[in-house]
């Protein structure tokens, strides 16, 4: 396949995935606004501290053997009935595992529902295993609309459950609901968009090449895992409600992530691995960059200047307490484009060992700053040292990351000039409008919104003045009406 159909490839594909990210975003947001207000922070914090020890197994049932398929360039039938075997294996052990770990977690804590909570969310180990090879089968061929189809779709259905059993006050065991049956229905979904099937013709000795592989990426996102979750776990000193409150917080920072990772990041991998040329990588990879920053900007403005806005509006009078925690996490939002990417540029120049360095050493200092900040300042310590701490690591980590590829650190720190000249120029645009909408409305809610719309069309106005901002926003716009030159 040569460049031009790799790239137009990657442009159908990300036009299939962001129509699906899209859909998928709005369902989150109707779920975190209706069962923000059926189910307390204390059942929410109950489920999110659960979720750190199944998220930990999860690394492992993988075994990072879906990147090696994707970055694989041949993966024989043999090769796939193996990996498809030990994904299985290793998801029953897991299984087994959580389950008799429940106790001693619930003992840990002093609380008895995460016992219950806990075995019972293990069983996604299980569901998981049956769909892992499909799902990297179908993304490795570009079968992204297949892939949004299962997620939107199971999304919708264990929604409406969960939904329906908060309503019945079935508490935190409806957010369980939610999780077991969009894994189930994703999985059944994949297998049957995908073409490949399982047959016995097995041999371990012919997947060792992709173990490899597999062990460096499993190392890396373990070790990225602790970085993102061990915080949750320092904080469940001081209650379920304060990890409630601080885990909806990071997830309302993050709440554009997914968008950016599936629509952009995923398919760029994709797109980076199938291509022979350095120079085409770093291409791919600086579009990449653009377009999470253009996007990324204006939701780290909102957060900062309109967070009380957003929390009572969606959440309720309930979730108060976290508005101090949004306006910090915000900031992290600027220089998310680059740090999230990192990624796409050690698997894209096969450097999956030097990914796994890099997340360990990543991850150690991040967890010593969490220790560091919550020690001083409690919660609001741990916010503020996740958002020190990644500054300060970012041009290390970038360093690191650019080593021996074409791309330039300057170059890439260029990259975002439009965007934070879009982001200030808005920000300093906020109080402007309040004041002037002030003079013509009473109702403060009305006057916010309509702020808030119009620094959204300021942030645009600035950062089309900028040529390789201008022409990103372009491509995006033929992504949305599916209208592409050949």
């Amino acid at each position: 396949m040569n460049n031009k159909s790799i790239f137009l490839m990657q442009k159908k594909s990300l036009s299939d995935v962001l129509f699906g990210e899209v859909s998928k975003k709005i369902l989150n947001i109707i779920s975190l606004v209706v069962l923000a207000r059926l189910i307390t922070p204390g059942d929410f914090g109950l489920i999110e501290l659960a979720l750190v020890y199944t998220s930990f197994f999860t690394f492992l049932s993988d075994l990072g053997l879906s990147t090696a398929i994707i970055q694989s360039s041949n993966t024989s039938k043999v090769q796939l009935n193996t990996i498809y075997v030990i994904n299985i294996v290793v998801g029953l052990l897991l299984y087994l595992l959580v389950y008799f770990l429940s106790v001693n977690l619930a003992n840990l804590h002093d609380n008895t529902s995460l016992e219950g909570v806990v075995s019972i969310l293990g069983l996604v180990f299980i569901v998981q295993s049956f769909k892992l090879v499909h799902y990297a089968l179908l993304r490795k061929s570009h079968n992204f609309k297949e892939i949004q189809y299962s997620q939107v779709l199971s999304i919708f259905i264990s929604l409406f459950v969960g939904i329906l059993m908060a309503y019945f006050n079935h508490r935190y065991w409806s957010l369980v609901a939610m999780i077991l049956i969009q894994n189930i229905i994703e999985t059944i979904l994949m297998v049957h968009f995908s073409k490949w099937r399982f047959s016995f013709d097995i041999d371990f000795s012919k997947t060792f090449s992709h173990l490899r592989i597999g062990y460096n990426m499993s190392i890396a996102s373990l070790a990225n895992y602790f970085s993102k979750k061990i915080d949750k776990l320092i904080i469940a000193d001081t209650g379920m409600a304060e990890v409630g409150l601080y885990s909806k917080a990071y997830k309302i920072m993050t709440m554009i992530l997914p968008v950016i990772r599936s629509t952009i990041v995923e398919v760029g991998i994709s797109t980076i691995c199938a291509l022979d040329s350095h120079k085409n990588k770093a291409l791919v990879y600086k579009k990449i960059v653009l377009s999470a920053s253009l996007m990324i900007y204006p939701v780290g403005v909102l957060l900062i200047t309109n967070a009380e806005l957003l929390v009572y509006i969606l959440l309720g009078s309930q979730w108060g307490e976290m508005v101090a925690y949004i306006e910090v996490f915000g900031y992290m939002l600027f220089i998310h484009p680059l740090l999230s990417t990192r990624g796409v540029v050690f698997i894209g120049y096969n450097k999956s060992k030097e990914y796994m360095y890099s997340n360990i050493v990543y991850s150690i200092v991040t967890v010593i700053a969490f220790l560091l900040g919550y020690y001083f300042y409690n919660v609001m310590g741990v916010v503020i040292s996740y958002v020190l701490i990644n500054y300060l690591a970012l041009i290390p980590l970038l360093i690191h990351t650019y080593k021996n590829t074409t791309i330039k650190l300057i170059s890439s720190l260029r990259i975002l000039r439009s965007g934070i000249i879009g982001g200030v120029i808005m920000s300093l645009s906020g109080p402007l409008l309040y004041s002037f909408f002030g003079m013509f409305f009473l109702n403060n809610v009305l006057i916010d919104i309509l702020s808030v719309f119009l620094q959204f069309a300021i942030y645009i106005g600035v950062i089309i003045f900028f040529k390789d901002s201008r022409k990103q926003v372009k491509n995006l716009l033929k992504i949305i009406s599916y209208k592409y030159q050949v």
